[in-house]
């Protein structure tokens, strides 16, 4: 009983890690949509998608000894309180990451629209460039074999 109850500390723990480079990232994506570095943008959500994956697993592994635990055990396991501190403390900076995501996605819809007018304004300006600097007329051209 202990033993699954330190097996669930132990995992609210790593989640708890991960969860803090997953806010550490959130910081630097934020810093990046200011800078306009879209390039690393992109690269700060593929690591915090690899921290989406590594968390599921252990959110996965979290469950199935929970379900083991309720369906064996007919009291309250002695480290309940320890796992509701760390839960307490996986609130906290869910919160925390829910209100930098937040402001991020506010944050990356205007640099998206800032995108979005930049490139109809090159459209734009292709379309008057060409009004007045029309392609040159070209004459088809023919290939004459000659036999000699």
């Amino acid at each position: 009983m202990t033993e699954d109850t330190d097996q669930l500390n132990d995992l609210l723990n790593h989640k708890y890690n991960y969860l803090k480079m997953y806010l550490k990232l959130s910081l630097e994506q934020e810093k990046n949509i200011d800078d306009e570095e879209i390039e690393q943008i992109e690269i700060v959500l593929r690591k915090k998608q690899e921290i989406i994956e590594y968390i599921n697993v252990l959110d996965e592994r979290y469950n199935s000894i929970c379900e083991i635990q309720k369906s064996s055990s007919d009291s309250k396991p002695i480290g309940v309180i320890k796992i509701k501190e760390t839960e307490i403390s996986l609130k906290e900076i869910l919160d925390e990451i829910n209100y930098i995501e937040t402001r991020m996605n506010k944050k990356a819809v205007e640099l998206l629209t800032k995108l979005k007018l930049s490139c109809s304004e090159i459209a734009k300006g292709k379309r008057a460039n060409s009004a007045y600097n029309p392609a040159p007329y070209i004459l088809p051209s023919y290939f004459i074999d000659k036999k000699n």
